[in-house]
């Protein structure tokens, strides 16, 4: 994984303010879509790896 997604701040922004709101307990639901092979997973996956606090957290990806 690298340690920096170039041209992606706007979407790891969104899916961090997500998260965030997550760990209040707030219950979410977040569909991430666009066509194959631009980069959905790869950004989803960086922005949770700095999420300490979901380690035990059941998520769906």
């Amino acid at each position: 994984m690298p340690e920096v997604i170039i041209d992606r701040e706007s979407e790891q922004e969104r899916i961090r303010d997500f998260l965030q709101d997550l760990l209040k307990d707030m219950s979410r639901v977040l569909c991430i879509y666009g066509k194959p092979g631009v980069g959905k997973r790869l950004v989803t996956k960086h922005v949770l790896n700095q999420f300490d606090e979901l380690e035990n957290a059941v998520l769906f990806i």
